[in-house]
C-alpha cells in the first residue's frame, strides 16, 4: 500500500498499529521492519511503538550506525532503522526476514533527498523478496504475503516512481490537494462531568458525525488489589 497524508495526521500510528496487530509475541523473531531516513526519525518511531505497544509485550531494536553491538543477533519482534544499517545486517544475517508480515518504508520524500538512501531502500526490498539471487549472500526472505507499506507526505513526479518501484501495482490511500494543508486538520475538545457524561458525549458524537472509520484512546485504570 501507498499511503500520502501531510506530516502531523497520524501516518505513524496506523503503520505503528498494524506492526502491533500482526506480532505474534510468542515467537522471539523479527516481525515488522521499518526503514527511516535518518536516526532522528528513526528514534522517534521507536518511542511511538514503546507507547502505543506498553500493555503489550513488545520489544523493539532500533537500528541505527553504532547503536548495535558487534555480532549481536536480532530477535526482537520490531526493528526500525535506516537502510545502511538494516542491510548490514541483513548482509551479516543478524536479522532474520523469514517471520516478517510488515515492511514499512516512512517518508519516502526525504528519503530520495539524501543521497543513495532511496537506493538502499529499493536494495533492501530485492533482497527480501523471492525469487532474488544475491550473489555471495544467504538470503532469508519474507513471507509473499508480508504487506509492505510506502509512506510519504509529498508526491511528486520522483517520489510516485519510486513509489511504484518499490512496491509495483499497489493500493493507494492519498489526501486530496486541497486537504494536504494543516488548516484541514480539525481538532476540538469537550469538557465532561464524569464518566458516565463522558459515553453519553462519545455516543452523541456518532449519532451526529459521518465517521468511517476511528481509534478510542482511554486510560486503564490502575488493578484493584482485593481486600
Amino acid at each position: 500500500m501507498i499511503g500520502q497524508s501531510q506530516s502531523g495526521t497520524g501516518k505513524t500510528a496506523a503503520f505503528v498499529l498494524t506492526m502491533l496487530s500482526r506480532i505474534n509475541y510468542d515467537k522471539n523473531a523479527v516481525q515488522a521492519v521499518c526503514l527511516a531516513p535518518t536516526r532522528e526519525l528513526a528514534r522517534q518511531i521507536v518511542d511511538v511503538i514503546k507507547e502505543m505497544g506498553k500493555f503489550t509485550p513488545v520489544k523493539v531494536t532500533l537500528a541505527i550506525k553504532d547503536g548495535l553491538q558487534k555480532g549481536e543477533v536480532i530477535r526482537d519482534h520490531v526493528v526500525v532503522g535506516t537502510p545502511g544499517t538494516v542491510m548490514d545486517l541483513l548482509r551479516r544475517r543478524a536479522l532474520d526476514a523469514k517471520s516478517v508480515n510488515v515492511f514499512v518504508l516512512d517518508e519516502a520524500d526525504n528519503m530520495l533527498d539524501l543521497q543513495g538512501m532511496g537506493e538502499q531502500s529499493l536494495r533492501i526490498k530485492k533482497y527480501l523478496t523471492p525469487l532474488t539471487y544475491v550473489q555471495g549472500l544467504i538470503c532469508s526472505f519474507m513471507p509473499k504475503n508480508a504487506q509492505v507499506l510506502l509512506f510519504s507526505a509529498t508526491f511528486p513526479d520522483q517520489v510516485r516512481a519510486f513509489a511504484q518501484r518499490f512496491s509495483p501495482n499497489a493500493n493507494e490511500i492519498t489526501l486530496k490537494t486541497e486537504e494536504l494543508s494543516i488548516e484541514g486538520i480539525k481538532q476540538l475538545y469537550l469538557d465532561c462531568r464524569d464518566e458516565q457524561h463522558k459515553y453519553e458525549v462519545l455516543v452523541g458524537l456518532y449519532g451526529v458525525m459521518n465517521i468511517g472509520q476511528s481509534i478510542i484512546f482511554v486510560a486503564v485504570p490502575s488493578p484493584i488489589s482485593p481486600i
